[in-house]
C-alpha cells in the first residue's frame, strides 16, 4: 500500500505519500508563480489587484480577470483537497482550522507575496510539528493561536469588529458567520489582550525613520 511506504534518511523515516504531497504542492506553487510572473493575463490579474482604476483606465476586462481568477482558485482548492484527503481525515468541521491556519500563512508571509506565503506555510507546519513533538499532538494548534493574539496586540484592537475589520483587509468576504470557529479564537485573544496584555503595554516614542514612513503611508 503506497500510504504505508516510507523512505528512510538516516535515521529518520519520512512518509511516501506525505512526500509526494509536498513535491506536488511546490511544483502547483512554481507553476502559479510563472503564471502571475510571465503570462499576460497573469501580470493583468496582478494590475487589477494593485490598482482596480487604473487596470479599468488602460482598458482591461476586469469581469473577464475576475472570473479567471475565481477558475484558478477554485482550481488550487481542489489540489489543496485532494491532497489533503491523503494525509488527514476530512470531515465538514474541518475547514475552520484550515482558514486560521491559511489567515496566519498570509499575514506571515505578506498579502500578494507567494514566495512569502510558501515560506509562512513552512513556518506554521515545521512550528506545529514541534511543538506536537515537545508538548502533546493537541498543542499543535497553539502556535497559530499565539500568532492570532500577537496580531491583536499588534493592531491594538479593542472589540471583534476592529480585528475583522483588519482580518477582512487579508481574507476580503470573511466574516463571524462564515468562520465561526475564528471569530470564536479571535474572542479569545481579545480577552487575553484586555485582561492581560493591555493593562501592562507600554508605548515608546516613533524615531525619525519610522515618523517618515508612517507620514508616508497616509499620503
Amino acid at each position: 500500500d503506497y500510504a504505508l511506504d516510507s523512505y528512510q534518511l538516516g535515521p529518520v523515516l519520512v512518509d511516501k505519500v506525505r512526500v509526494v504531497c509536498a513535491a506536488v504542492a511546490l511544483v502547483c506553487c512554481a507553476l502559479l508563480w510563472a503564471i502571475f510572473r510571465f503570462t499576460g493575463f497573469g501580470k493583468a490579474i496582478r494590475a487589477c489587484a494593485d490598482n482596480l482604476l487604473g487596470a479599468r483606465v488602460v482598458g482591461l476586462n476586469v469581469a473577464h480577470l475576475y472570473g479567471l481568477t475565481f477558475g484558478i482558485g477554485c482550481a488550487c482548492v481542489g489540489v489543496a483537497g485532494t491532497l489533503l484527503t491523503l494525509l488527514v481525515d476530512v470531515t465538514p468541521a474541518s475547514g475552520p482550522a484550515y482558514t486560521l491556519l491559511a489567515f496566519i500563512i498570509v499575514i506571515i508571509g505578506g498579502l500578494g507575496s507567494m514566495p512569502g506565503a510558501l515560506a509562512g506555510g513552512v513556518l506554521i507546519g515545521v512550528s506545529e510539528a514541534a511543538a506536537g513533538i515537545v508538548f502533546t499532538p493537541s498543542a499543535k494548534s497553539m502556535v497559530s493561536f499565539a500568532l492570532l493574539m500577537n496580531l491583536v496586540s499588534a493592531s491594538n484592537a479593542e472589540t471583534k469588529d476592529q480585528l475583522w475589520a483588519f482580518i477582512r483587509k487579508y481574507a476580503p468576504g470573511a466574516t463571524p458567520q462564515t468562520h465561526p470557529f475564528l471569530d470564536t479564537l479571535t474572542d479569545y485573544a481579545l480577552r487575553y489582550f484586555n485582561d492581560f496584555v493591555k493593562p501592562t503595554k507600554q508605548f515608546r516614542a516613533a524615531t525619525d525613520k519610522e515618523r517618515a514612513a508612517f507620514e508616508d503611508m497616509i499620503k
